[in-house]
């Protein structure tokens, strides 16, 4: 019996085996491909929600931070409101007063040798002087000076009248004023100028004055 081999390699065989193990390389590589491209789009997905995570612990920080800064910054903004709102009621009510020590420095300011004043009456709005003089002229005199004076808005015409004092023929007055608001008088330092602008005495009067009235000194005005 002969028996008889065929040792030539089956060439369809053997490119349909070529083909198929392309093939498997080729799905092996895009699944490899596909692998990593999931794992870098993971890894950078956790990556970013990770910084975000931390971008908004931050910001949550901050915005707490801003919260207690406003807050400190109302409760001061308040403390400085109730300072305000006290000083400005007390100034109200200094400025609101009569200017009675205000008038009394001008008054002394404004007194002239031969005049003593022997009363005086004062309002919120007005002021009564009365006292004597030696002549008219003086007592006319010591009007327009008080009409300079700050605290004062108008005086009005003396009233004179003969009167003695001690056996001494002299002339009685009365002079009515009205006065400025206590915040009108201290405006633009109009007090400070006038007693810059007044006369410096020692506040002794003059010694004819002395011998005509017969009044020891310190005891003119009341």
């Amino acid at each position: 019996m002969v028996v008889k081999l065929d040792l030539r390699i089956n060439k369809q065989e053997s490119a349909a085996e070529q083909e198929k193990n392309g093939r498997h390389y080729l799905l092996f590589s895009l699944a490899a491909v596909f692998t990593l491209t999931f794992m870098l789009l993971f890894s950078m997905t956790c990556w970013k929600f990770y910084s975000i995570l931390g971008e908004r612990a931050d910001i949550a920080q901050s915005m707490r931070i801003n919260g207690e800064r406003m807050a400190s910054m109302d409760k001061e903004y308040e403390r400085l409101s109730q300072q305000s709102a006290a000083i400005e009621a007390k100034l109200d009510y200094s400025l609101g007063d009569v200017p009675s020590v205000e008038f009394l420095y001008e008054l002394n300011n404004k007194l002239i040798d031969g005049v003593v004043v022997e009363s005086l009456t004062m309002t919120a709005a007005a002021a009564t002087i009365k006292g004597v003089a030696f002549a008219d002229e003086e007592v006319l005199q010591f009007g327009d000076d008080l009409l300079s004076a700050a605290t004062v808005a108008s005086v009005s015409l003396p009233t004179i009248a003969a009167a003695q004092r001690n056996g001494v023929k002299l002339r009685a007055f009365s002079i009515e004023l009205k006065l400025k608001p206590l915040a009108e008088a201290l405006k633009d330092g109009g007090i400070e100028k006038a007693a810059e602008a007044a006369p410096k005495t020692d506040g002794a009067p003059a010694p004819e004055q002395n011998e005509k009235t017969g009044e020891t000194e310190g005891g003119g005005a009341q």
